[in-house]
């Protein structure tokens, strides 16, 4: 009998660390291991909290890992003698809900797929550099029936002013100019399908102000797909004001090209 309550133990605690949500190499120089992985990490490679990890050049790099219970882990060393050290990443503050992890997990492998090579230390970060004052967005819009969407609600952050809008999709790239007024209600894109689209509203004298990224989507999917966006954007919020430096902006650019890839964000929404 006491044999028994040992293996059921046992297998409890088996069950118990393989229910432990890993997290994910978010942007890295250099080169690192997992100790006991074959392989160097790439952007968007699970991390298990609690492993190891390993840096294996001999100048200057560093990694910034992502946990799905808000840590932001940054790891930097020097040199082959600090970097080979190894450096711990750090055990979970608490066990997120299910759905927190499933968007985390869908985030992650859309790093991955989405990400360049990290390359030798010094060789560039593999998240894109953002010019100071450039404002982000992130949204959901329903398609309509004239092949159009309104997207005056995701760009409200946007100065009023007249720009030239650069819109990019899956299907090719237009562009138009337009008038914005953050107090107008519609700004209608004529989009023709669902996907996941690329805004970016140029200024005077060419200057970049504003990226956004647009998941559209059809009405019936719209409130359930909405509801998961808000959810998660409020989420990462409180993650930032935790853990400062937080990518909310790419994290949630990044879910919602997850929601597009494969079929249709719609699809997404049903499951």
């Amino acid at each position: 009998m006491p044999f028994v309550a040992l293996v059921v133990t046992a297998l409890s605690s088996t069950a118990a660390a393989q229910a432990i949500p890993a997290g994910c190499a978010w942007d890295l120089t250099g080169s690192w291991r997992v100790n006991g992985r074959p392989s160097d990490l790439k952007a968007g490679d699970p991390v298990a909290p609690g492993s190891l990890v390993i840096g294996e050049g001999d100048q200057p790099q560093h990694l910034i890992a992502l946990l799905p219970d808000g840590q932001r882990i940054l790891i930097e060393c020097h040199d082959r003698p600090s970097c080979s050290r190894g450096f711990r990443v750090p055990a979970l503050n608490e066990q997120p809900d299910d759905k927190t992890i499933e968007a985390f997990q869908q985030v992650s492998m859309a790093r991955a797929r989405t990400a360049q090579p990290a390359g030798p230390a010094g060789s560039g970060r593999t998240s894109v550099r953002v010019q100071p004052g450039l404002i982000r967005a992130e949204g959901i819009a329903a398609l309509e029936v004239t092949g159009t969407t309104n997207v005056a609600f995701v760009i409200k952050s946007l100065p009023p002013g007249d720009y030239r809008l650069a819109l990019k999709s899956d299907a090719g790239s237009t562009e138009q100019r337009i008038h914005w007024d953050p107090n107008q209600k519609v700004l209608s894109l004529d989009v023709k399908r669902t996907g996941l689209y690329k805004l970016t509203f140029y200024g005077t004298l060419n200057t970049e102000r504003m990226r956004a990224t647009l998941l559209v989507v059809q009405p019936s999917a719209f409130d359930e797909v909405n509801r998961r966006m808000e959810r998660l954007t409020s989420t990462l919020k409180e993650w930032n004001e935790r853990s400062r430096s937080w990518p909310v902006h790419d994290f949630l650019a990044l879910y919602l090209d997850a929601l597009s890839e494969g079929s249709s964000g719609e699809a997404h929404a049903s499951k």
